[in-house]
């Protein structure tokens, strides 16, 4: 740990809200509170969790229990739910006011996969949802639409723009899922790309909505300086 934090680097790990994780491995049920204070102890910064193997309806008390016993634990740790996206799928109506006050950052939809017919499916999710789903981000808690797979397969050169500029839009956290030893220098400078990085991290912090939607989506945004249509 010491060296990843020495490199500016930060730890993430992945956790579960039930018995097994989505992979089979032990989750968190059971535990929270001495698996939080076990993650606080080997300084992680950033903790996902999953929700395989719980059930939706027992979420909102176990996502905010979880939440409660990291927060003791007196170590920042960035907090992502997967809470939500259980919900909805159950038929249950997710209290974005609770989830909002606990979590950092929350999955509403299917997980990305390695192609743009996923990132299209995304976008539309968030397009045709935004009513009820936009309003709740805010600096501080965000909606996650998934990772960014710029750099893997599944995408090409112009897709890969496109979902590195949506996401910034949706003021989306920008989490990457790619081999960074092997990565192209092209897809890198998306990445890296400061501009579209400013937009995403604007200090307003308000999610863009789509506003046009035939052959082409438009999603204005405002920001500290100025509206921005893409």
């Amino acid at each position: 740990m010491i060296w990843i934090h020495s490199r500016g680097l930060k730890f993430g790990i992945y956790e579960d809200y039930g018995n097994f994780t989505c992979a089979g491995y032990p989750g968190i049920l059971g535990s929270l509170e001495v698996d939080a204070f076990t993650f606080a102890e080997w300084n992680v910064d950033f903790v996902k969790l999953d929700g395989c193997y719980s059930l939706p309806k027992d979420m909102d008390q176990g996502y905010s229990e979880f939440g409660y016993h990291l927060n003791k634990t007196g170590r920042a740790m960035v907090y992502s739910c997967s809470w939500p996206v259980y919900q909805t799928y159950a038929g249950l109506q997710p209290n974005y006011s609770a989830i909002t006050s606990r979590c950092n950052l929350w999955r509403n939809f299917d997980d990305i996969q390695d192609s743009w017919a996923s990132v299209e499916s995304i976008i539309d999710y968030y397009g045709d949802n935004q009513d009820v789903i936009a309003a709740n981000a805010a600096p501080g808690h965000w909606n996650d639409p998934d990772m960014l797979i710029i750099g893997n397969f599944g995408l090409s050169y112009e897709q890969s723009k496109v979902q590195m500029a949506i996401w910034a839009i949706l003021a989306a956290p920008l989490l990457m899922s790619t081999d960074l030893r092997t990565i192209r220098p092209e897809y890198k400078a998306i990445l890296q790309n400061k501009k579209i990085i400013a937009i995403d991290q604007d200090k307003l912090g308000i999610q863009g909505r789509r506003i046009y939607k035939v052959s082409t989506h438009i999603f204005p945004i405002p920001t500290q300086f100025v509206c921005l249509i893409t």
